[in-house]
């Protein structure tokens, strides 16, 4: 069970001013429940050799028709068990639980081989007729795509083995430098290999259109970076320096103000800012709010000395109601009023999105302009001083413009890295390439070691992904300076890219905002 002994479940009563809630338990809204059973494990080989015999003898269509949807379905009784067992390590911390998540990890890559193995050759043979019913051969293969072989799968698994090494690495191992500089090595040479079977150069160009589904190329960042350095570092240094005189400034009944938004464990505390300004928004909002917190939705907040100190927000396949659930996890370390709100916009977004090809880029734009719409509420509504809006104020741009500088020095370093056979010392290099090239300014956020290491880890466990937290947070501080003098149209631009989801640029120009490859992006907001 997901639930332990000094856990508390959720039912559709509960609400966050509950006692169980002020108990500081680990709370679980709506627990993963696993319905795979070991039976179906035992006999998933004998059943895949049988419909592979059928399709290949051309022999009882109906009874591998049969076997084919029982796979289908397999196929999501294993992906909701790998994210139960998932769960339960981020809750509870526990090795066990992601070994668990790993080998099903491994059955559901060679499910996926199956499928691919039988669908092509039913497309070859006399099965084609009745399994592709109405179909052109066009439509057949845009839907089954390459016919991939055992190597390609091999690959797949590998990528997996080794991002989960890189995540278990503990930071304070003493050969820590060596070993992750090790896993680099590995997972540059499986992921460039990986990136050539599907017909890429390199897993750049790769995952730029298929990992996150954008609609830009690594090359459209290259005048990015150019602002970042012009534009974000400078206001990085100005706004972070008024930050440290305000914060000294500060009345000791001012600072309990200030960490309860930024630091303090809001479930246990001022919970009633959320939600007067979830109230004050309304509409989709208020509803799926109270959907998720109120009425036993599918939250994870751990309390467990164990548990993993991250927060996210993703979805799941749920088996029994036979669709797509989303949830939150909030860890040890990661209850503060702007991270609930932060992932909260993720969860409101994935509730809207019918979209099959949202890019990330996007998605961290919801997440992140609800911080700044939540934050400029509070400012507004609450009695405080004018010193004080400024601290709460000043927190979020530095914030913000410090991810956005190191995401995009990330991806520069990364544009290099991906793009060569890589050997023990090119991030080294890498990273004082792109220095050089900002005049060594991002010492002054993160130092060159620090930034190193920080790149080693970043580049396996989440390759080419960090450019998204730098283009998304344009169109936050976009609505954010919008907020500041027309609310009413800030939330309007905020829904309207809720609402539309069919690609970056796409939803950004729906909106009314401005295209953040563009100086005069650059410009509007840092004028």
């Amino acid at each position: 069970s997901a639930a332990s002994s000094n856990s508390a479940q959720a039912s559709s009563s509960t609400t966050l001013h509950d006692e169980a809630w002020r108990q500081g338990k680990t709370i679980i809204g709506n627990p993963i429940v696993v319905t795979l059973t070991e039976q179906e494990l035992n006999s998933l080989e004998d059943v895949k050799a049988e419909g592979l015999a059928k399709v290949t003898n051309e022999t009882d269509y109906e009874g591998f028709e049969e076997i084919y949807n029982s796979m289908n379905k397999m196929y999501y009784k294993i992906s909701e068990a790998m994210n139960k067992y998932e769960l339960d390590f981020y809750v509870y911390g526990r090795a066990v639980d992601l070994e668990k998540k790993d080998e099903l990890n491994d059955i559901r890559v060679d499910l996926v081989n199956w499928f691919n193995e039988v669908e092509h050759l039913a497309f070859k043979n006399s099965f084609k007729a009745k399994f592709y019913e109405g179909m052109t051969d066009e439509e057949i293969l845009e839907e089954i795509g390459e016919d991939y072989d055992d190597e390609f799968f091999d690959l797949s698994k590998e990528l997996s083995r080794i991002q989960s090494e890189a995540d278990n690495l503990s930071s304070n191992d003493k050969q820590y430098n060596t070993k992750i500089e090790n896993i680099f090595i590995d997972y540059n040479r499986v992921s460039t290999a990986y990136a050539k079977k599907l017909g890429y150069d390199d897993y750049m160009d790769y995952a730029y259109p298929n990992a996150y589904s954008r609609d830009f190329t690594p090359e459209d960042t290259d005048k990015f970076f150019e602002y970042v350095n012009k534009y974000v570092i400078t206001a990085y240094k100005l706004a972070n320096n008024e930050l440290n005189k305000v914060q000294k400034k500060l009345t000791t009944e001012e600072k309990k103000i200030y960490n309860s938004l930024m630091k303090d464990d809001v479930f246990l505390g001022d919970f009633e800012l959320i939600e007067d300004y979830v109230g004050s928004v309304g509409g989709i909002m208020k509803e799926e709010f109270d959907k998720l917190f109120c009425d036993g939705g599918n939250y994870f907040i751990s309390y467990e000395a164990g548990g993993y100190g991250l927060a996210f927000e993703t979805d799941y396949y749920n088996t029994t109601l036979e669709k797509s659930v989303p949830l939150v996890f909030y860890g040890p370390g990661y209850h503060n009023a702007t991270t609930v709100v932060h992932e909260f916009g993720h969860y409101l977004a994935n509730t809207q999105n019918f979209s099959s090809n949202l890019c990330y880029d996007l998605a961290e734009t919801h997440s992140q302009a609800n911080e700044f719409l939540f934050l400029e509420y509070v400012c507004s509504h609450k009695d405080y001083s004018d010193n004080l809006k400024k601290a709460i104020m000043l927190n979020q741009y530095v914030d913000a413009y410090r991810t956005i500088v190191i995401a995009s020095f990330v991806n520069e370093v990364e544009k290099i890295i991906t793009r060569k056979e890589y050997k023990s010392g090119d991030i080294a290099n890498a990273v004082q390439t792109v220095l050089a090239k900002s005049n060594d300014e991002i010492t002054t956020i993160y130092s060159a070691t620090n930034f190193e290491r920080y790149v080693k880890l970043v580049g396996i466990t989440s390759s080419c992904y960090y450019i998204s937290y730098a283009t998304s947070l344009f169109g936050s501080l976009y609505i954010d300076k919008l907020s500041q003098t027309n609310w009413d149209g800030a939330v309007d631009a905020y829904f309207k890219l809720i609402e539309n989801q069919n690609g970056y640029r796409e939803s950004y120009t729906n909106a009314g905002l401005k295209d953040p490859f563009t100086e005069e992006a650059f410009q509007f907001i840092f004028a």
